[in-house]
């Protein structure tokens, strides 16, 4: 895959869906708010920056996720997760192993309380 923009990216994954307007059958859409990675086998995950784990959890939408908070204002969520190897308030540095997922990961960055386009340059 090649993208023009600088998205954050794993080096043992490829993007399959990028942030933004996503064509479905049917004429139908909708706004993909993240970006989603394939690692093609259980994989582990690593995090991206230091920073606290605020929350991990289980929800309909994400399955088994865990928010980081890193910088002012700012809030990785990494969801589609298997095991999880941190839990809420602890201190984590830049690729420690946060947890392992089946195949696929979701990746949503949250800057001062807004989704935004998951560009390196937040980091």
């Amino acid at each position: 895959f090649i993208f023009s923009e600088d998205f954050i990216q794993f080096e043992n994954a490829a993007i399959v869906n990028q942030y933004g307007k996503v064509s479905l059958p049917g004429n139908n859409e909708y706004f993909h708010k993240g970006i989603d990675f394939d690692f093609g086998t259980l994989s582990d995950v690593q995090s991206l920056t230091e920073g606290v784990v605020i929350n991990t959890g289980k929800s309909e939408e994400y399955g088994k996720y865990i928010s980081i908070s890193f910088a002012e204002g700012k809030v990785l969520t990494y969801a589609n997760l298997n095991n999880f190897y941190v839990k809420t308030g602890d201190e984590i540095k830049e690729n420690t192993v946060i947890a392992d997922t089946h195949r696929y990961l979701h990746l949503e960055l949250i800057v001062n309380d807004e989704i935004v386009k998951p560009l390196r340059k937040y980091l």
